[in-house]
């Protein structure tokens, strides 16, 4: 094994895999509709499985790292953002509690993540490297936009 780090990262990405099928089984199938609820989680799954397999395939052929940790800055901001996420979760469901428990909400539906994820976006670009303003603004705007057209409009699925 000449990347330790890529394999046993490509059998916990498998591991999770395998954990994310066996709560997919648990759905129930589709009725009237062709696509189940279960459909979009197994169409992520199998990618991800065929991944982890050549991550893990990358794993035993790629030439061996001298360091296995990332430098004190990068790891910094890997737990950086790891806590922003913690943040982003926290200020969707407690947006949507909010909203929901108003007599005349804002927003209708979609209201909280749209403003939780805006937000965790024009923050988290920045801390991945992006600088331009123009650029992160519209990341942002777009990027929710085309989140909440696909989930509310395509999924008919209503967000907090």
């Amino acid at each position: 094994m000449k990347s330790p780090t890529d394999v046993i990262s490509g059998i916990v990405l498998l591991g999770l895999c395998g954990i994310g099928a066996w709560s997919v089984s648990g759905l129930p199938e589709a009725g009237m509709e062709q696509l189940g609820p279960g459909a979009f989680p197994k169409m992520i799954l199998v990618p991800l499985v065929i991944l982890s397999l050549i991550l893990i395939v990358q794993g035993f052929r790629r030439a061996p790292l001298k360091s296995y940790w990332p430098e004190a800055k990068v790891f910094k901001k890997i737990l950086l953002f790891i806590g922003l996420f913690y943040l982003y979760l926290i200020t969707l469901t407690e947006l949507g509690d909010l909203f929901l428990n108003m007599d005349n909400p804002p927003f209708t539906a979609n209201g909280a993540f749209s403003i939780s994820t805006a937000l965790f976006l024009l923050i988290a670009l920045p801390l991945l490297g992006r600088r331009k303003i123009v650029e992160i603004v519209a990341v942002a705007g777009i990027t929710t936009g085309v989140l909440v057209g696909v989930f509310a409009g395509f999924f008919q699925v209503l967000l907090p």
